[in-house]
């Protein structure tokens, strides 16, 4: 008899104790849930991989779209500055192509005021100081300074010629006598009255031709008596003659409302002034010879006489009705020897 070694069970000769096949069998089944488990925990532990790597991916794709969300709306709220300033420049270059027209006119505006306040304030200077004042704006050199001077003087000189129309007007009107007596009387009188705003701009204009000659002619004598001179220079000193003329020709007008004869020997006078003025500042700015100034303001004046005259010779009868300056050329050509102008008529007048 035989007997199992594990539980002593007794077994026939060659048999396998029960206990022995059930132990082998717990030993495989053990060893297969051991192999299990172990392959459990295996795989979970790949799957908590690849789950941890899924939520990372996840993770990731979710911080790339949010980064790209991000960028998207960074680049966005860039295009979006990007033409609002496009959008702000356009309407500034459109608010530009009107603001040149309204700058320029304040620019103009400004400019004007200032050249008015300058002119004033060296008029001022001048009255005080003819010498050295006067001098000051001949080196400086302000052509605009000049320039104002002279369209002032040439202004009031208009003025002037306004007062003597007025006056020849009232001799015309007494002459004729009133519009009571005849109706043909009083249209005559109304033909051959002189025109005021005529008469002012003929004023207006000969007086500041004149001064520009005066300059001209100022400086060719300067250069006659070899000195270094500019035409500036010399309408520089021409305005200044118009400073010595202005308050003179003022005070004219305000006589010869009250007597002509005597606002006519002023008006003459502002002339003799002028040159007084000028011939101080003559040689400012310039290389000449202080002893010779007095035989350049002597030849000065001559000429300017022989021009003036030449300029009345031809202007004068513009300030004539358009009938009677025709009426007066034709009386010039019925005149012994056809003779035109002042000289012609005066001339043929006491030959006739």
């Amino acid at each position: 008899m035989a007997f199992c070694t594990k539980c002593g069970r007794e077994l026939t000769p060659g048999q396998v104790c029960v206990c022995q096949r059930n132990y082998a069998e717990n030993g495989r089944t053990g060893q297969s849930v051991g192999t299990q488990s172990a392959m459990g925990n295996a795989g979970r532990q790949n799957t908590d991989n690849m789950i941890q790597q899924g939520v990372g991916r996840a993770a990731s794709q979710s911080a790339e779209n949010m980064a790209q969300q991000n960028i998207g709306r960074a680049v966005s709220q860039d295009t979006q500055n990007i033409a609002r300033q496009n959008v702000g420049r356009t309407i500034s270059q459109n608010a530009g192509a009107v603001q040149p027209g309204v700058q320029s006119a304040a620019n103009i505006k400004e400019q004007s005021a200032s050249l008015v306040s300058n002119v004033i304030e060296v008029f001022l200077a001048v009255l005080k100081a003819p010498v050295s004042a006067g001098r000051k704006v001949v080196i400086e050199g302000r052509v605009a300074i000049g320039v104002s001077l002279i369209i002032l003087q040439a202004f009031f000189t208009g003025l002037f010629g306004v007062i003597m129309i007025s006056k020849i007007n009232e001799l015309i009107a007494g002459a004729a006598g009133s519009a009571s007596d005849s109706l043909l009387e009083y249209a005559s009188v109304s033909l051959v009255k002189l025109s005021y705003v005529r008469g002012f701009l003929i004023s207006v204009l000969g007086s500041a031709a004149l001064s520009f000659l005066v300059a001209l002619i100022a400086m060719l004598l300067l250069m006659l008596f070899r000195g270094k001179t500019t035409y500036t220079s010399m309408l520089l000193a021409t305005g200044i003659r118009c400073v010595g003329m202005i308050p003179v020709t003022v005070l004219a007008i305000l006589v010869s409302i009250l007597h002509v004869g005597w606002g006519i020997v002023i008006f003459m006078v502002s002339a003799i002034i002028g040159y007084i003025f000028m011939g101080r500042v003559l040689t400012a700015g310039s290389v000449f010879v202080e002893n010779k100034v007095p035989y350049v303001l002597f030849l000065l004046v001559i000429l300017t006489v022989v021009v003036q005259y030449f300029m009345i010779s031809k202007i004068w009868p513009l300030y004539m009705p358009d009938v009677l300056r025709a009426s007066y050329y034709d009386f010039l050509r019925e005149m012994k020897g056809e003779s035109r102008g002042l000289s012609g008529m005066l001339k043929n007048i006491f030959d006739y």
